[in-house]
């Protein structure tokens, strides 16, 4: 090295520091790029569809409860049939939307018994409807009563629709775990990175 021109000697000593800083940029580069791929997956693919299943969950128990009002109030079974119906519609708005999500295994056989429980349900409404209209109006209160079709496709329903929350919140859990680890791997790179940096210019 003695033997060199310092002319050389720089050049040689910035190319080499050079080379460290663009591969801690790029390296740097490809870890915020997880972080912020992460962030989007859990905010596109977590919270958005905990919302939906959120919505689908309420709907579904306003659901039931218009049902109620609409066994003991019949003035009013007008206005709540037009309801009943536009809740059941959102729900499947909300459902629809959260399948265009991406979705991992356990989330697609959690829809296939959602897809099980929902028309079963919406049967059991519609059956006390047509009851009440035929004025079966002990029939239709045995379904809506504990333990009848309808009070008991209502909870399977709103039981498959918590157990896809579920799946969504740990796996926007693990998400964000992942992220905490890529983001200490960053900091640890850019630690060791800058003390050779440091270390070789001062050589």
């Amino acid at each position: 090295l003695n033997n060199l021109k310092t002319k050389v000697k720089l050049i040689g000593s910035f190319l080499i520091i050079a080379i460290l800083l663009a591969a801690l940029a790029i390296v740097s580069y490809f870890q915020m790029k997880s972080i912020n791929d992460g962030m989007t997956t859990l905010y596109f693919d977590r919270t958005i569809p905990i919302e939906q299943l959120g919505v689908a969950s309420s709907k579904l128990r306003e659901i039931d409860g218009k049902l109620m009002l609409y066994l003991l109030f019949p003035d009013q079974r007008a206005a709540l049939d037009t309801q009943i119906r536009t809740s059941i519609d959102k729900v499947d708005e909300m459902i629809n939307a959260y399948r265009a999500t991406k979705l991992v295994e356990e989330e697609t056989a959690g829809l296939k018994v959602w897809d099980e429980k929902w028309p079963a349900f919406t049967k059991s409404v519609k059956d006390i409807i047509k009851n009440l209209a035929a004025g079966n109006d002990q029939a239709a209160m045995d379904s809506a009563n504990l333990g009848g079709a309808e009070d008991a496709a209502v909870g399977s329903a709103v039981e498959s629709l918590d157990v896809l929350t579920q799946i969504n919140t740990r796996i926007a859990g693990e998400i964000n775990t992942q992220g905490d680890v890529t983001f200490a791997s960053a900091v640890r790179l850019l630690v060791i990175f800058s003390i050779v940096a440091v270390l070789l210019a001062m050589g």
